[in-house]
């Protein structure tokens, strides 16, 4: 299992600080949503997606300049 995942992560951008931080800003928007059960905690649940969905996308990428240049 190890090395697949080697396999797949080679060339890959993987985990930085940025994607930590929008891990940890969905976590709370998730927190957030499941005690503000009107509006309000629907857009707190839509950003912690789109957080979470961009967070894989930085994740998973193969364009480590592009990534580099975001965190600075």
């Amino acid at each position: 299992m190890r090395n697949w995942l080697q396999r797949v992560m080679a060339g890959r951008y993987g985990v930085d600080h940025y994607n930590r931080f929008l891990n940890t800003v969905a976590m709370v928007c998730l927190i957030l949503s499941i005690f503000l059960n009107n509006v309000v905690g629907t857009v707190f649940w839509f950003v912690a997606i789109v957080a979470l969905i961009w967070s894989y996308v930085r994740m998973f990428s193969r364009n480590i300049y592009k990534r580099q240049a975001e965190n600075n």
